[in-house]
């Protein structure tokens, strides 16, 4: 919740009218260093920094020196902490890579798996250029659900606070809706998948449901991604 609310102060000081403060690029570093998750909007951020860009990255870079100074004489240990101890996991959680390693083998899917993060930096820079800030940061983080081997029931609620700032912003009903029902939906598989009670598994269907929903609600969303917000822009 603590990182959730520093991304969304970030996005409201953002979302102003007035020149990006420094405040407002250290609620997002902050972000960025309770959980990395929210670097993944990073490319809408920017975007929406209106001159402040160097501010945001500055501010962003100061964090994250203050954060490796232990690694300083441990450059190996920085980068397996960093990259390579989730590089080199085979698919697993929620994500529906997981179902490949019968249908392919652990080697290729893990091989299908170094390309897909390709394909979530295309569509993440796609929805940085042409969407808005509120709803770029909600589909970004649906698009990363989707797209990576690694889902555990906790990210399904990194797009949820965004998913309802959208719904209660936009003129658009539809696209409000859709934000509903994409947070419902998320929300219903996270609920099933907890630590105590399994009612689906072992079968494929929580992944494979999971997926469908972010790509179906990921389109929907797109194709009405010019709706205008009402909220958060005085």
């Amino acid at each position: 919740l603590f990182r959730s609310a520093l991304l969304l102060a970030a996005l409201v000081g953002l979302s102003q009218r007035h020149r990006v403060r420094w405040r407002t690029a250290g609620y997002y570093a902050l972000a960025v260093a309770a959980k990395t998750f929210p670097v993944l909007v990073l490319g809408c951020v920017l975007r929406s920094a209106r001159g402040a860009r160097y501010r945001m990255l500055i501010m962003l870079a100061a964090v994250l020196v203050v954060l490796t100074l232990p690694y300083l004489g441990t450059p190996r240990a920085l980068y397996t902490d960093i990259f390579r101890y989730d590089a080199t996991k085979a698919p697993q959680g929620l994500s529906w890579q997981r179902e490949l390693l019968e249908l392919l083998g652990v080697d290729h899917a893990k091989q299908l798996s170094y390309l897909l993060p390709i394909c979530f930096a295309l569509v993440a820079v796609l929805l940085a250029l042409t969407t808005e800030l509120w709803l770029c940061t909600a589909l970004t983080l649906v698009a990363f659900l989707f797209f990576s081997k690694v889902v555990l029931e906790q990210y399904l609620t990194w797009p949820l606070p965004f998913l309802l700032v959208v719904a209660a912003g936009t003129e658009a009903a539809v696209l409000a809706a859709t934000c509903l029902v994409l947070a419902g939906l998320l929300t219903t598989v996270g609920m099933l998948d907890n630590a105590t009670y399994h009612p689906l598994e072992p079968s494929a269907l929580m992944p494979y449901s999971l997926a469908a929903i972010c790509l179906i609600g990921l389109v929907m969303c797109m194709t009405m991604r010019r709706a205008p917000m009402r909220v958060l822009t005085s």
